[in-house]
C-alpha cells in the first residue's frame, strides 16, 4: 500500500461520477425533500419497537447530503456523498452538549441502521446508482445479521423499476434472499451460515420497496410517499393466522412482516442551497477512516483527527498510518489448525444452527434499538 497506488485508486473513482453524472444529465438536477420518516418492527404480529424521524434530504446531481434527527432522543446522523466519498458525521443529545463522531468511507450506500437514512437515499438519493447497475444484485439497506457482510461487498439478488422522468429514481425494489442466513457470532467473533427451513431454502422475497405517491418538481419526478416492508420466515413452519394475512404478492405465501419503513406528505422543493455535500461541525474529534477496507492488507477503522469540518483528503501520512493498522491487525489474528477448524465448523453448524435462528427472530431485532 503506497501513496502512489492511492492515487490510481483515487482518479477512477472522480472520473467513474463525472462519466455517471454526465451520462445521466444530472449535475442540472438539484432538490430538496423535507419530512418525517417512521420506523416499525413486529414479532408475530406484534409492534415491538417504534422510532420517528425528521429528515431533510439535499441531491444535486449525483452529490447529496442526508440528515436525519430522532424526534425522541434528539440524536442525529448526518451523511454527505461528495465526489464519490461518503462523509458521516453522528450527534448524540447530552444535557447541554451534543457528542460527535465521524467517518469517512467509499460506500455509496448507506449503513442500514437505526438512522434510517439507507431508506431516505433509497427513496431520494439513488438516481446516479440504480443508472450505472449492469447486473441484478443491490446492496441491502437494512440492519444485516452480520455487519462485516457490508465491507465485503455483499449484494442480493433484486428487480426494480425507475421512472420514466428525471433522475429515474427508483418506483419499486424487490429483494432475495438466498436462503441462507450469515450470522455474527458475538462470542466466537466469526460468521455462521445455515440454510433455512424448507421450502424457504431456496430463497424468498426478502424485503420490497414502493412509491405511493410522487410529485413533478419543475420536471423531476420525486416521491413524497413510500413503504419499505421487510420480511422474514415464520419462526414455525406451519401458517398460523399472523401469516395467512401477510403473505407477498410474489405467490411466496407464509412470511411474516419483521418491520415497515414509511414516509408521508414529505415535501419536494427544487434547487439545492448547499455549497458543499459533507456534513459540517465545529469541533475537534477523532474519526474512523475506511477508505482502506479493501486494501491488501486492509484496515477497517484507521483513527486520525478531524477539526471543524474539515474533512481529510487521503495523505502520505494517512496511507502509513493505515498500514501500520492494517499490521497491527494481522499479527493479532492466530492461525488455526484444519483439524482445529473442522471442530469449529461442525459445531457451529450442529449446536449453533438452531439456537441462533430462534435468536434472530426472538432476540435481535426485539433488544437492536436505534443508534
Amino acid at each position: 500500500m503506497a501513496a502512489g497506488s492511492l492515487n490510481w485508486r483515487i482518479a477512477p473513482v472522480l472520473v467513474f461520477w463525472v462519466f455517471v453524472c454526465g451520462l445521466a444529465n444530472c449535475w442540472g438536477q438539484a432538490y430538496e425533500v423535507v419530512g418525517t420518516i417512521t420506523y416499525r418492527t413486529f414479532l408475530a404480529g406484534q409492534e415491538q419497537f417504534g422510532s420517528r424521524k425528521e429528515f431533510k434530504v439535499s441531491v444535486k446531481g449525483c452529490d447529496w447530503l442526508i440528515r436525519a434527527k430522532d424526534s425522541d432522543t434528539g440524536d442525529s446522523v448526518e451523511i454527505g456523498f461528495e465526489n464519490g466519498v461518503a462523509y458521516r458525521l453522528n450527534s448524540f443529545a447530552k444535557a447541554n452538549t451534543n457528542v460527535l463522531s465521524a467517518l469517512i468511507e467509499w460506500e455509496e450506500v448507506p449503513n442500514g441502521d437505526g438512522s434510517l437514512t439507507a431508506y431516505l437515499w433509497l427513496a431520494f438519493a439513488s438516481a446516479c446508482h440504480f443508472a450505472q447497475i449492469t447486473n441484478k444484485l443491490l446492496t441491502p439497506v437494512w440492519i444485516l445479521d452480520d455487519p462485516n457482510l457490508r465491507h465485503e461487498n455483499f449484494k442480493m439478488s433484486a428487480e426494480w423499476a425507475t421512472a420514466d422522468q428525471p433522475p429515474h429514481l427508483p418506483t419499486r425494489v424487490t429483494y432475495f434472499n438466498d436462503g441462507i442466513f450469515r450470522v455474527y457470532h458475538p462470542v466466537k467473533k466469526e460468521r455462521v451460515s445455515f440454510r433455512a427451513q424448507k421450502p424457504f431454502d431456496q430463497g424468498y422475497v426478502n424485503a420490497t420497496y414502493e412509491v405511493l405517491q410522487r410529485t413533478n418538481c419543475g420536471g423531476l419526478a420525486v416521491p413524497t410517499e413510500f413503504v419499505f416492508t421487510r420480511y422474514a420466515i415464520p419462526i414455525s413452519a406451519r401458517t398460523n393466522r399472523q401469516d395467512s394475512n401477510l403473505n407477498v404478492a410474489t405467490n411466496r405465501s407464509n412470511l411474516m412482516v419483521r418491520s415497515v419503513v414509511r414516509v408521508a406528505g414529505a415535501t419536494v422543493s427544487p434547487g439545492s442551497p448547499a455549497t458543499s455535500f459533507r456534513p459540517s461541525f465545529a469541533a475537534t474529534l477523532t474519526y474512523m477512516d475506511q477508505r482502506f477496507v479493501r486494501s491488501n492488507p486492509g484496515a477497517l477503522n484507521v483513527l486520525n483527527t478531524i477539526t471543524n469540518g474539515n474533512w481529510p483528503e487521503i495523505t502520505p501520512e494517512l496511507v502509513r498510518r493505515a498500514e501500520i493498522t492494517a499490521r497491527a491487525a494481522t499479527s493479532q489474528r492466530q492461525p488455526e489448525s484444519g483439524q482445529s477448524s473442522r471442530v469449529r465448523l461442525v459445531f457451529g453448524l450442529v449446536a449453533l444452527g438452531f439456537p441462533i435462528l430462534v435468536f434472530f427472530f426472538l432476540k435481535k431485532n426485539k433488544t437492536a434499538t436505534p443508534p
